[in-house]
């Protein structure tokens, strides 16, 4: 007896065709709007007129948007400076620091001028280091009716060729306020609220510790 042969286009077979083709296209559509809701485009940064540590053509970038009077801002930055000095004269990496003062807090808006002004003068990260080194002097450790100028002036000193007149009357002028302002706008286009806020290349790093496995991650 003949066996009967199947037939493929049968009303049943297109049936469940046309079935399993109607859920592989819902899965479809599923992948394709589960991948635009999670595509985040590349961030934009507006670093040229920023303090650069390394080449700008390096391998990787780090980013800070820090706070001179801010303790966490000082990890942070104390964890990049060191990671770029642990690759110093290669060009895997970059620093980059950005100024986000608090705006309430006179200080520290005061700590970001001086480092502007010292950045004209080609000496932004020795004012830089040393403001975060003893950042205590501008808080617990202040004396009565000490100013910031004056403690930033007992700084200058220890910067062989930085003029400390060109610094106080930089920061008297708020000569670089608009340069604090840039920085401030490039946050908020960023949706960032407050300091710290530090990037490596376009990942937000959203603790010390993580920028540390990050770091030794990237850049063993």
């Amino acid at each position: 007896m003949k066996k009967k042969k199947k037939n493929f286009f049968s009303l049943k077979n297109l049936i469940e065709g046309k079935v399993i083709f109607f859920v592989l296209l819902v899965l479809f559509g599923f992948v394709v709007i589960f991948a635009i809701l999670s595509y985040r485009p590349p961030l934009s940064f507006e670093d040229d007129d920023d303090a650069s540590m390394g080449p700008r053509n390096s391998l990787h970038t780090i980013r800070l948007f820090g706070d001179f009077t801010d303790q966490e801002s000082k990890k942070y930055f104390d964890l990049f400076a060191k990671s770029y000095q642990d690759k110093k004269g290669s060009f895997d990496v970059n620093f980059i620091l950005k100024s986000f003062p608090n705006e309430e807090n006179k200080t520290s808006v005061d700590l970001a001028n001086a480092s502007e002004c010292a950045q004209k003068q080609g000496f932004f990260w020795e004012l830089a280091g040393l403001i975060y080194e003893r950042q205590f002097l501008f808080s617990e450790y202040r004396l009565e009716n000490q100013s910031n100028i004056s403690i930033l002036s007992s700084f200058t000193k220890e910067i062989k060729g930085m003029d400390n007149d060109k610094l106080n009357k930089c920061l008297n002028e708020s000569a670089f306020q608009g340069s604090i302002d840039d920085d401030k706008k490039e946050a908020e286009k960023l949706n960032l609220k407050k300091s710290p806020v530090a990037f490596f290349d376009n990942q937000q790093l959203n603790s010390i510790e993580e920028a540390k496995k990050i770091l030794e991650k990237k850049l063993k």
